[in-house]
């Protein structure tokens, strides 16, 4: 398929994702919500990661409350993102409720003071300061839809496309990128490009953990992290 038509295809597949959502109402996305909530926290991969780096959810997506209450309480580090110069970076966040402030696209974000997230590792620059590197590092994964091969689709920033790809050349950190979504979200297939980076994991609330192999690569040529 032709680049032109590969976009297309996606803006097509955003609006239609976006429709079902709006028919969610508060009580269906709360009780989905807790349930993957409950199988994302009781998974082994999230009893074995040091850090969490997570999102704070719109109203059309997962409430990621109760994920970063968890995290904290486990005596986690916990990190949430903040675009800044038109790419994502994750910050340091200490107590649940934060400092915050709200981005121009309407997502909450780290305040001003929250310390910038530390990696370590010969590229650690591209995504983080150096220092002390998390042992695991689990990236909870916002997306607009997602297939059960782990192909993902953004909002059309690419945002976590690009700071997978910098991921992919810090050695020295273990992470795993697992995507969150209600069942509704879950297609048969989702158009990528060499650029679109797929997840390790899955979690809905009509599935539970998913786990795909090779993920966090390119969704068209299979590399992996």
């Amino acid at each position: 398929m032709d680049t032109q038509s590969l976009r297309a295809e996606k803006r097509a597949l955003r609006a239609r994702i976006r429709t079902r959502l709006t028919t969610l109402s508060p009580k269906i996305r709360q009780t989905a919500s807790a349930r993957i909530t409950a199988a994302l926290t009781s998974s082994a991969e999230w009893r074995g990661a040091t850090t969490i780096c997570a999102f704070v959810g719109t109203e059309s997506e997962v409430n990621t409350d109760a994920i970063c209450r968890a995290a904290l309480a486990e005596g986690k580090r916990l990190a949430l993102p903040r675009v800044t110069d038109a790419e994502i970076e994750f910050f340091v966040i200490t107590e649940w409720p934060f400092d915050a402030v709200v981005s121009s696209f309407g997502i909450v974000e780290p305040g001003p003071d929250a310390p910038r997230l530390r990696l370590t590792g010969p590229s650690a620059e591209a995504c983080g300061e150096a220092g002390s590197p998390p042992e695991r590092l689990l990236v909870v994964t916002p997306g607009l839809a997602f297939d059960r091969h782990g192909a993902r689709l953004g909002q059309g920033g690419g945002y976590y496309d690009r700071w997978f790809a910098r991921m992919e050349t810090v050695s020295g950190v273990e992470w795993i990128a697992v995507a969150i979504a209600f069942g509704i979200q879950i297609v048969e297939k989702v158009p990528s490009e060499t650029w679109d980076r797929s997840v390790h994991a899955l979690v809905s609330d009509g599935e539970g953990w998913l786990t795909i192999p090779g993920g966090a690569g390119s969704s068209q040529n299979g590399q992996t992290r």
